[in-house]
Parts: structure tokens; C-alpha cells; sequence
């Protein structure tokens, strides 16, 4: 579904927190049954990328021409704690990434207020090319190539999350970019393998797609890992096998162990993953990762770490 968000709801181009699917709220049960169906959000984003294949708007052709594509997914914290310590080293680490496309997930609406007030952001398209906002719900997708447009679908599951997916075109192809918040408690695993059986069917019509975010679980949990789609891969498992690579990380970050669950241990729970025989991966790295003062465990930028992934486009 497209996003639309009234003058009233922006926030120096943030919309606050109001979603909708062509005018029915998230909140409403219409939603998620027979009215807006997964089967509609595929034809709808079939068509749009038909669209972006074919030139979309004609007057951005020239955005449309890069051979490396550096990536960033990082979860901000929605809670509204240590900001004045923690939220000036995040947007430090995301203004110095300098990525192509930045995804965010649990963007509260103070968060939001504090991104839009921040100069690099200019760098970024802060609306798509139909006019509506770059995030919704949680979750916001930054990017230097404008969106053709954005597709927001709730998931099963009692949290009510959802996928946020961007459409575009790069390098004359079609790209779907998504990012996620999947279902947060230990024990949620055949919920998650739920939320991947529809996530991944919806990026199917993009001759490249990625999907990067929080997956809330480990490598090789079951039965999460099972519902992973093959045709994508693992940017970090391709190049750093043997790294555990883990970015909720309790032995090194107090914030995670503080926000863990009983018995939870450390884990690589957050992930860039590619389907593309174009796209290939290049470089990968933990970012976040350093105490905001030196020598203590108490505050990070998050309680996550976040990714920084660079492919590079190779057509042969």
C-alpha cells in the first residue's frame, strides 16, 4: 500500500506516527483481513516496479546510475533514555557512514523530531516521488536515489509489526529495499517464520531486492532460519564466517544486557540480506559498537549495533 500523510501530520517531512492503507488506520481490522489482502500488495508493488522499470518520472533519470550501494540498519532505542548522551554519537555514526540508504527501526516520534533537525539529513530525499513521507510506524528509509513510493503491510503476530518496504530503480533495475521489526520474545520463533513467509513474497517482482533490519533472532534458531529465503544472501555470513558477528551483544554493552531476556545470550539478530546476481557483496561492519565514554558499558548508541554494508554492482 502507498503511505499518505496530510500537511498536518508531517514533521519537516517525517510524518508522526498516523499510518494508513489508502485511508485505513494500521489500528483497524480491515487491515490485516479480506479487505487488504497480502495478494492486492503484491500486484500493487508488481505495478509500481513496472513503473520504476519503465522510467518512472522522467525528470530523476539522472539519480539512476551508481555501481556501489552502501547500506546502513540500525535500531535506534524508541526508549527515551540517555538522548543527550546517546543520540548525538548515533547521528554522528550515521552522518560519517555517509550510506546510500539508511534504514531505521523503533523511530519514536521524539527521535523523528531530532533527526529532522539535523543538517546531513539534507542529503537525503525525505519524500517519495508520489509525495509521501519515508517512514511509517517505526521505521524510516533514507535514501539518495528518491523512492519511486513505499509500501507499509502489517504482519501476523500480538505485537502488531510490521514491513516497510521502498520502491525504486538503480542502475536501470528495479529495487525493492525492506526493513523490519520482527516479533521481539524468545519463544515468538514460529510467529517470526510467519512475518518471513509473507515479508519475502512481496519483494519477489523486484529484479533486486534487500531486506535488512531486526529479525530478533540468532544464527541457526529454529524455526526461524528455516523460513529465510534461499535466493537471498547473508551479507555477513559471506564475508566473515567464522565472525559470530553479534549485535545485541551483552558481554560488551550494558544496554543490551540490561534490555535482555532471561537466559537471552548474544546474538546476531540484526541483518542485511540480498537477492541480486548483480549486487555483490563487498564489505560489511558492526558499527555502534564503542561506549559513548570511553572505558564504561552504561550508555551506546543504541542497545543495538547497527550494519554498514557496501555491494558493488557487477552486470557480468
Amino acid at each position: 500500500m502507498t503511505d499518505s500523510c496530510e500537511p498536518s501530520d508531517m514533521n519537516n517531512g517525517f510524518a508522526i506516527c498516523r499510518s494508513f492503507f489508502f485511508g485505513y488506520s494500521v489500528s483497524d481490522g480491515a487491515v490485516a483481513g479480506s479487505c487488504i489482502t497480502e495478494a492486492f500488495v503484491r500486484i500493487w508493488i508488481g505495478l509500481m516496479l513496472l513503473f520504476c522499470a519503465a522510467g518512472g518520472f522522467a525528470e530523476d533519470a539522472k539519480d539512476d546510475s551508481n555501481d556501489t550501494l552502501k547500506l546502513v540498519t540500525y535500531n535506534v532505542l524508541a526508549d527515551n533514555v540517555s538522548v543527550k548522551q546517546r543520540i548525538p554519537a548515533l547521528f554522528k555514526i550515521l552522518d560519517q557512514s555517509d550510506a546510500d540508504i539508511i534504514v531505521l527501526q523503533e523511530c519514536a516520534n521524539w527521535f523523528l523530531k531530532l533527526l529532522s533537525d539535523e543538517t546531513w539529513i539534507k542529503k537525503y530525499h525525505l519524500v517519495t516521488k508520489e509525495k509521501t513521507a519515508v517512514n511509517q510506524g517505526e521505521y524510516v528509509i533514507l535514501s539518495k536515489h528518491q523512492l519511486q513510493a513505499t509500501v507499509y503491510q502489517q504482519l501476523p503476530g500480538k505485537q502488531e509489526r510490521c514491513v516497510f518496504v521502498g520502491l525504486m530503480t538503480w542502475n536501470g533495475r528495479s529495487l525493492a529495499v525492506a526493513t523490519s521489526h520482527l516479533e521481539s520474545y524468545l519463544q515468538d520463533g514460529e510467529t517470526r517464520a510467519k512475518q518471513l513467509d509473507l515479508i519475502f513474497p512481496l519483494l519477489k517482482e523486484a529484479d533486486d531486492a534487500i531486506f535488512l533490519g531486526d529479525f530478533n533472532f540468532g544464527d541457526g534458531e529454529e524455526p526461524d532460519s528455516s523460513h529465510l529465503d534461499k535466493k537471498y544472501f547473508d551479507v555477513w555470513r559471506q564475508l566473515k564466517p567464522k565472525d559470530p558477528g553479534f549485535t545485541w551483544n551483552i558481554e560488551v554493552s550494558d544496554m543490551a544486557k540490561d534490555g535482555s531476556f532471561p537466559k537471552e545470550t548474544s546474538r546476531r539478530i540484526d541483518r542485511v540480506l540480498v537477492r541480486s546476481f548483480v549486487w555483490k557483496p563487498e564489505a560489511i561492519t558492526i558499527i555502534g559498537d564503542t561506549p559513548v565514554v570511553e572505558g564504561k558499558k552504561d550508555v551506546f548508541p543504541s542497545d543495538h549495533f547497527g550494519l554498514s554494508a557496501t555491494l558493488k554492482f557487477k552486470s557480468k
